[in-house]
């Protein structure tokens, strides 16, 4: 299982651990026969051997930018912490909401924008791309055939009872319904985005909904109707 940041991982990774404690990477008994390696957010399809099934959780690209946004603004909290890197107090204390950060995007002010694109290369989460867990859309096509499951955030209930048919999970491995658990954000934060902001972190984030598009067009999975939803605000 390949864990993109903010496409509900952990909750995956609590529900095939189950009961179970002690070693958190490796599951040999939550499906019969079968050994289930859970990675970090450093661990790509680069690492993983040719022939081992994969799979990878997604999420629309802009709504895993507000939640990486809040996630990093509270560092981690309330089930981690993680301190902010410099650059990450840098922006926080220009930027307080992701909308804020969205619409300083287009700024007509030289050096707001500038702080924008720091704030959107340094923030944890906002920073990284499909591309640092998958690659390329040549290297998913030529490893078409190790992936078990394409999951989507939006649609995770219904996807993770697919992953419990194709592993043959235990009836007791169930997806955490306690927010903490499950690294639910909590609700005081704004997510909301402003016409402006979509539009933006939308053309920022163009090169993640074109490898959804090519993943898409392998026939590795679909587009949630959420997700489609939410492209046609900004004209995708």
């Amino acid at each position: 299982m390949l864990h993109v940041g903010k496409t509900g991982g952990l909750a995956v990774k609590e529900a095939i651990r189950g009961p179970q404690r002690g070693v958190q990477s490796v599951y040999q008994d939550a499906a019969p026969g079968t050994r289930i390696l859970v990675h970090s957010h450093f661990v790509g399809l680069r690492d993983v051997p040719v022939g081992d099934e994969v799979v990878i959780t997604l999420r629309d690209p802009v709504a895993r930018y507000v939640s990486g946004f809040n996630s990093r603004q509270r560092q981690g909290l309330p089930k981690h912490f993680n301190a902010w890197k410099p650059g990450e107090r840098r922006a926080f204390e220009r930027f307080a909401s992701p909308d804020e950060l969205g619409l300083a995007l287009a700024s007509t002010d030289t050096d707001e924008r500038g702080a924008a694109e720091a704030a959107m290369g340094h923030i944890g989460h906002v920073r990284t791309h499909l591309s640092d867990w998958l690659g390329s859309p040549e290297r998913v096509r030529q490893r078409r055939e190790d992936f078990l499951l394409v999951a989507w955030l939006e649609t995770l209930a219904g996807d993770f009872e697919r992953l419990r048919g194709l592993l043959d999970l235990a009836p007791d491995r169930v997806l955490p319904a306690d927010p903490r658990t499950a690294h639910r954000a909590p609700s005081t934060q704004a997510t909301s985005l402003s016409a402006g902001a979509e539009r933006n972190l939308r053309a920022w984030y163009r090169r993640d909904d074109a490898f959804i598009d090519a993943m898409v067009e392998m026939g590795l999975t679909e587009l949630p109707a959420a997700v489609v939803e939410r492209r046609a605000r900004t004209g995708r």
